[in-house]
């Protein structure tokens, strides 16, 4: 079975990915979770490619240390998600280009309100076929109007970008689905063909 991109146009390419968590809070770990325990079943990530990069806004625990460096020891986040392993192919990453460097899918998983300067600091940075998902929940409101986090990102990063979300409680995720819920033979955006 050979794992591709389907492409707006409805057909198939071959496709190796590098996926990417921007955010890290409860919700952020809990998608890099999911998705670090489906790329290490599917045969389009390899190698280096089944680490999933997470971008940690670097914060010092209570104990000293750097939460970046806590997640990246003990393959948990102490601080938002305490007592849930993400998988050992999670990398907490504190810089946001570094981070994103080489990925070709983004799922952004950050409050709303900084989503804005996010996308000014990723302007321009982001290179190739890169696709998205937001799951931030809200909206920017400017004086032109609302618009939608999906929108905010596609417009001003150049790439394709869909919403989702559920509304079902975090815990409950991750416990009855026992981590299947992200499917990343979804591929981002796309259907993968047969």
């Amino acid at each position: 079975m050979s794992h591709t991109l389907q492409e707006a146009n409805g057909e198939c390419r071959d496709s190796k990915s590098r996926v990417t968590v921007v955010g890290s809070g409860s919700w952020g770990s809990v998608a890099a979770k999911l998705i670090a325990s489906n790329v290490l079943k599917l045969p389009s990530f390899h190698g280096i490619l089944y680490e999933v990069r997470m971008w940690v806004f670097e914060e010092v625990l209570p104990n000293g240390e750097k939460l970046t460096d806590v997640i990246n020891k003990t393959n948990e986040n102490a601080k938002y998600l305490p007592g849930i392993n993400l998988g050992r192919n999670v990398v907490a990453d504190p810089d946001l280009e570094n981070a994103v460097k080489e990925a070709n899918m983004l799922v952004f998983v950050t409050p709303h309100q900084f989503m804005d300067s996010i996308c000014k600091k990723l302007k321009g940075k982001i290179t190739g076929e890169v696709e998205a998902i937001s799951l931030v929940k809200g909206m920017e409101v400017k004086k032109e109007g609302p618009c939608m986090i999906s929108s905010l990102i596609s417009k001003e990063l150049g790439i394709n970008c869909v919403f989702l979300w559920a509304q079902t409680s975090l815990t409950r995720l991750l416990h009855r689905f026992s981590c299947n819920l992200f499917p990343l033979h979804v591929q981002c955006i796309h259907i993968c063909c047969d």
